[in-house]
């Protein structure tokens, strides 16, 4: 791992700010441009979900243009500093065990989710999204490239490439994994959720770590993200 990476935590901060941001200025513009389609009475009170996919789709873009802005341009870095690069050959046995870990695992955590949540009353139930779009519409394609594809490239490159090196330069490998972990889960906020989405930034970590490289996590991202799509619309 490179060790001596010449940007910092507030270097993370700042693009997490940039993103943050965007996301916000974003769904207000949706907020407003959906409400100009029609009156209260003829729209759903609240835009449908591929829109805010949209202005998620948007602050993304904005973390990687963040990222060759305050990173790349800045300190003269390339992107395989970053960990776009090709993994060694030899760690490719270490990452597909943790991509067996990772599938093994998250089917676990939700399990025991849902049993507890059941022992407790609260039957956890999958159903489809009655604002999500039908297959067929435009913005429910652009909602899963985005999830498939756009999520997991930048949320790996700031999560792996830029918050866990800047962390582990200063507090070593353990202290890096759970800190970019804990800010993971913290930012897809979901009360319900947070062991499972724990789970999924330490193993991502882990997966940066053993092989030197954003590709692996990046795969098990996305296929982490599709999964989800599929069980939670019923498509599968």
């Amino acid at each position: 791992m490179d060790a001596a990476v010449p940007w910092r935590v507030r270097d993370a901060a700042l693009l997490l700010a940039l993103g943050l941001g965007t996301l916000l200025l974003s769904l207000l513009a949706v907020q407003g441009f959906y409400r100009l389609q029609g009156a209260p009475t003829t729209v759903p009170a609240q835009p449908p979900a591929a829109l805010g996919r949209t202005a998620t789709d948007l602050c993304y873009l904005a973390v990687l243009a963040g990222v060759w802005l305050f990173v790349v341009r800045r300190y003269d870095a390339s992107w395989a500093s970053l960990g776009l690069r090709l993994p060694e050959r030899r760690t490719l046995p270490i990452a597909f065990l943790l991509f067996a870990v990772l599938a093994v695992g998250s089917v676990a955590i939700i399990a025991g989710l849902t049993w507890a949540l059941g022992t407790l009353g609260l039957p956890a139930r999958v159903t489809p999204r009655s604002a999500a779009p039908t297959p067929a519409d435009s913005l429910f394609i652009a909602a899963v490239v985005g999830s498939a594809l756009l999520t997991p490239v930048a949320e790996e490159v700031f999560f792996r490439g830029v918050l866990y090196q800047a962390l582990r330069k200063h507090m070593g490998a353990v202290c890096a994994t759970l800190g970019s972990a804990a800010l993971f889960t913290v930012l897809h906020w979901w009360p319900a959720m947070v062991p499972e989405f724990l789970f999924l930034g330490i193993v991502l970590a882990v997966a940066f770590e053993r092989t030197r490289s954003l590709y692996p996590s990046m795969v098990m991202h996305a296929a982490y993200n599709v999964a989800i799509i599929l069980v939670t619309l019923r498509v599968v």
